[in-house]
């Protein structure tokens, strides 16, 4: 969902509607948040109105936006470095591609418009959501920053993989010399839009490996 700041959601209409809250709930959360200021999201899953699971699941079902899984994503390390630690953690949300000025973030609550905004203004880039729990997020964001992401790849780790360097955790990559068939088509494609690596530092690595052989 690319965000359209003429169009709003209001995620306790959209909860109450898919019939996960009850008006009365909403009335106690929408009371609290009087109190607190927090999101309403996370209000209605701090008094236990609606699980974070099932919360991102309507979400992303009312407003056809896809849910990630991120232990199964490489996370771009020089994409997120790219991005103030400050914002990533006050508004839970990770980069996971950038593609033609579009930014792609995962984030829980794609009605939080402020985060949203934030996050262009600051980068300068358009921004379109993905979704999976804030909690998720949120470990993800913690092991990052702290050096533990088991799923962080920069450049350099992944391009020690195709010289060999290093190995992947499955199968190693296998195939002839010739340009396009070192790394699998899909894969290169993937690695160059979510700038974990450029085209030419990819045909440079190729090429050596090439003269090696």
């Amino acid at each position: 969902m690319e965000f359209d700041p003429g169009k709003t959601y209001k995620i306790g209409e959209i909860l109450k509607k898919a019939k996960l809250l009850t008006e009365e709930q909403l009335k106690t959360a929408l009371e609290y948040q009087k109190s607190t200021g927090e999101r309403l999201g996370m209000i209605i899953e701090k008094l236990g109105f609606v699980d974070e699971t099932s919360m991102v699941k309507c979400l992303a079902e009312q407003q056809e936006i896809e849910i990630v899984n991120l232990d199964e994503m490489f996370l771009p390390v020089n994409l997120i470095k790219k991005i103030p630690r400050a914002l990533i953690e006050k508004y839970t949300f990770l980069p996971v591609s950038l593609k033609d000025d579009e930014l792609i973030v995962v984030i829980s609550d794609p009605t939080d418009y402020e985060a949203i905004e934030q996050i262009q203004l600051v980068t300068d880039w358009r921004v379109d959501v993905v979704l999976a729990p804030r909690s998720v997020i949120k470990n993800h964001i913690k092991e990052i920053f702290e050096g533990k992401s088991k799923h962080l790849k920069s450049k350099e780790d992944l391009l020690d993989i195709l010289e060999g360097k290093s190995k992947p955790k499955k199968k190693k990559i296998t195939g002839t010399v010739g340009d396009s068939q070192l790394l699998p088509e899909a894969l290169r494609d993937i690695l160059i839009s979510k700038q974990i690596i450029t085209e030419e530092e990819l045909t440079d690595r190729i090429k050596k490996i090439k003269k090696e052989k």
